[in-house]
């Protein structure tokens, strides 16, 4: 009896023991289900990726721009768990002359100067990501495709592309996120070009296309993916794009769209997608 009776109590102790860890399990669910809905977690591209990749198209001269985006644009950004990168690429000094084929050239003073600049920068900071392209307004198109390479590298929901001189509105970019599905080939922006408001916006192909303007645009993964499964409609642009990379994008975007169907594409204008600046929109920023 005695035996039994301690096998009674004992029972009594082991539920007791679990239903107190179910409650305390249950309470901890219950207060971090509350706190989640105050932190508002960060949107992902369908599943754990980062939700965003943000390449800042910088140019060699432009640090200025650069230390104000560090201290106002990045750490927004940051708090997302969204990578954020300036796009720099080689110093070119424009000489005016033939170049030469001949061995053993060495940069300009003035491009081993600045190369030496860039490099103490990106090991200051660690926020350059290094294109092996000479750093050339005509040739935006090619850092624009490295933009998008490394964003797919990473495996991130989108790929923004933004000029220095501009913070992206975190709170805009969220509600993108949560409305992307898988198969959403996604361009959107905050202006749309026809393509035909001017003779320069027409290619060496002689056809127009709408595209978003430059300061800012937005590609998903499934963009992304389309526009570089053709590396040699992608990269050889000089065809049909001009040195305006956006116009470039417009048609990548036509190409990967006649390419792939089964995709969902859409060209989306949507407004509040950069915060106004310190001063009205780009002021605060030296040239």
């Amino acid at each position: 009896m005695k035996s039994a009776s301690l096998d009674k109590w004992t029972w009594c102790v082991l539920i007791l023991s679990l239903g107190g860890e179910a409650t305390q399990t249950g309470s901890t669910g219950f207060v971090a289900g509350l706190v989640g809905r105050h932190l508002n977690p960060i949107p992902r591209g369908g599943d754990d990726r980062p939700a965003f990749f943000i390449g800042y198209l910088s140019g060699v001269l432009n640090q200025d721009r650069r230390e104000y985006v560090r201290k106002h644009c990045i750490p927004a950004l940051t708090a997302k768990g969204w990578d954020t990168k300036f796009l720099i690429g080689q110093p070119t000094e424009n000489l005016n002359q033939r170049v030469s084929t001949s061995q053993g050239q060495i940069a300009t003073p003035w491009e081993q100067k600045m190369s030496e600049n860039l490099r103490k920068e990106a090991h200051t900071y660690g926020d350059i990501l290094p294109v092996p392209y000479r750093d050339l307004y005509r040739d935006l198109g090619d850092k624009t495709l490295a933009l998008l390479q490394h964003a797919k590298s990473l495996g991130v929901g989108h790929v923004l592309k933004i000029d220095d001189d501009r913070c992206p509105n975190a709170t805009t970019l969220e509600s993108i996120a949560l409305a992307t599905k898988p198969n959403s080939a996604r361009y959107i922006g905050a202006y749309l070009w026809k393509g035909n408001e001017y003779k320069g916006m027409i290619g060496p192909d002689n056809q127009v296309v709408p595209y978003f303007g430059g300061p800012i645009y937005i590609f998903s993964a499934a963009l992304v993916s389309a526009v570089l499964d053709d590396p040699a409609d992608t990269v050889w642009w000089f065809s049909y794009g001009t040195s305006s990379e956006d116009k470039v994008t417009g048609q990548w975007f036509e190409h990967a769209k006649n390419r792939h169907p089964e995709l969902r594409f859409t060209r989306e204008i949507m407004n509040h997608l950069t915060i106004p600046m310190e001063g009205g929109a780009a002021e605060g920023f030296k040239g």
